[in-house]
């Protein structure tokens, strides 16, 4: 199991840091009790999982954030874009190419 906890940087003194975290750590713990193996992993949503460059913001609506890579063109809403980092660390899809994403990988 994959867990992809927010950074609490931007939540920093609000009740849903605290909440947030508490239910990770509970989680956690249920987890591990079961025997369950998790590992808690940084899942990008600004960050292309085809070369390792940066997103940018091409559309922003009520219902959707259409991030785009001008590198490669890679192109999804920004919610959906953590699902492909998964599949690429539970090596479903291919790791980016290495010398780009050094500094993320």
């Amino acid at each position: 199991m994959l867990m992809d906890i927010p950074d609490d940087e931007p939540l920093r003194g609000s009740a849903l840091q605290r909440t947030l975290l508490s239910f990770a750590k509970y989680f956690e713990n249920v987890l591990s009790w079961y025997g369950i193996y998790w590992d808690e992993t940084r899942l990008y949503s600004k960050i292309c999982p085809q070369c390792g460059s940066e997103l940018n913001l091409e559309t922003r609506s009520k219902n959707a954030r259409i991030m785009v890579c001008e590198n490669c063109g890679f192109k999804e809403e920004r919610n959906k874009i953590p699902l492909y980092w998964a599949l690429i660390k539970i090596k479903l899809l291919p790791t980016p190419r290495r010398d780009e994403t050094s500094h993320i990988l």
